[in-house]
């Protein structure tokens, strides 16, 4: 089975929340940094990705419920989930490959990335 060698607490929360390892990588680097508030550009610079994408992983974050929307970008919102958290990223490091086969090893799920494609969203001012 497929992620077998995963924590099954970690492969659940994986399972929940993360759909590619993008996503992942940007909560990743905001839980190492709880207190920070990241915007798209500092996101973009640090995983060398484009800055409209760092935002549509952070916004992918905030509807989840694993990232906060603030006046000057966003903020990890794992506080309640802080062993979870711990686990998760202690996890990836020493199972990447395991995690990211996890990730993309799970069929896709059309009717929610249709509605994910409509969905506006609207920052605060």
């Amino acid at each position: 089975m497929v992620g077998a060698n995963i924590p099954d607490a970690v492969r659940e929360f994986v399972k929940t929340n993360f759909r590619s390892v993008s996503t992942l990588e940007v909560f990743l680097l905001m839980i190492e940094d709880h207190e920070s508030v990241w915007t798209p550009l500092q996101v973009s610079q640090i995983l060398r990705s484009n800055e409209t994408y760092a935002e549509d992983q952070l916004w992918q974050l905030v509807r989840s419920g694993l990232a906060r929307s603030t006046p000057t970008g966003f903020q990890s919102a794992c506080s309640e989930k802080a062993d979870l958290c711990t686990q998760l990223k202690e996890t990836f490091a020493t199972k990447r490959s395991s995690i990211i086969t996890f990730i993309y090893s799970r069929p896709n799920e059309p009717i929610k990335d249709l509605a994910d494609a409509f969905v506006f969203n609207k920052k605060k001012e």
